[in-house]
């Protein structure tokens, strides 16, 4: 859809030049821009009865709008840090940030996200995201999370907030796996039935971060700090739980988690 084109839909003469936008991620804020998500998952929730009791918890890296290599000269997004994924079997080092997001398992929807730099630890923000997740109200019953969060503190963090983690098992945390004392007291027993049955659940949360790389230009970053690059990543996020929600009050729900259609939709 072109800019001409929204701007007659709006009643604009033309399009608001970049300047505009960037004085408005100034302006809104990334507080603002969350309490507008939280209200919009809140209504969702609402017309979708059983959102938010299993979720699952994952990141991502966004590679960030500046250049890191650039000798005898400050770094143009001084709160962007090195950070490190894997493709294919081989790290790859992203300077940028890192978004992570909490999703429903059943229905695909993001739930919650925090926004840190690209080098913080996975593992050391999952108890934030769970709890934040649950605060909102998520009723939260199962968390599933890949083996960068596998630790035995955010075991006993689960189960004190009565949530069952399916920690996906990582071989750095202890050289014997029969002798992790952490998984003795897991409500759900790894390998079995059950556990592979929440775990297969996952695949959800690779849908999410799909949708929102290809379809909301979640990857197109075009600002700097870490403030107005949660403004982005929150609208990005908005514009996903807003399409699910208003397919599921308007009958459509077969559309809830289609992108493409509602730029045409009308």
């Amino acid at each position: 859809m072109s800019c001409s084109f929204c701007g007659c839909l709006l009643g604009l003469q033309r399009a608001p030049c970049h300047d505009t936008f960037s004085e408005f991620t100034r302006r809104v804020g990334p507080d603002r821009l969350r309490r507008v998500f939280l209200i919009l998952e809140s209504q969702l929730r609402t017309n979708h009865p059983g959102l938010g009791q299993r979720i699952v918890i994952d990141s991502s890296l966004v590679k960030a709008y500046s250049n890191p290599r650039k000798r005898k000269a400050p770094v143009s997004d001084p709160d962007a840090r090195w950070g490190v994924k894997k493709e294919k079997g081989k790290k790859v080092y992203v300077f940028g940030h890192k978004l992570q997001i909490s999703c429903d398992a059943d229905f695909g929807v993001p739930l919650d996200y925090l926004v840190v730099p690209a080098n913080k630890n996975d593992s050391r923000l999952y108890p934030q995201t769970l709890v934040r997740t649950k605060a909102v109200g998520n009723p939260v019953e199962v968390a599933i999370a890949d083996k960068g969060y596998d630790s035995k503190r955010n075991i006993i963090i689960s189960i004190k907030h009565h949530v069952i983690p399916i920690l996906a098992y990582n071989p750095r945390r202890s050289k014997d796996k029969q002798k992790r004392r952490a998984d003795y007291i897991l409500p759900v027993r790894r390998n079995s039935p059950e556990w592979n049955r929440y775990y297969a659940m996952r695949v959800a949360v690779e849908r999410v971060f799909s949708r929102l790389k290809e379809e909301l230009g979640l990857c197109s970053l075009k600002l700097r700090g870490l403030e107005r690059v949660e403004v982005h990543f929150a609208l990005c996020l908005m514009a996903m739980i807003a399409i699910a929600s208003t397919a599921t009050a308007t009958g459509l729900g077969q559309l809830a988690l289609c992108i493409e259609p509602w730029r045409y939709y009308g």
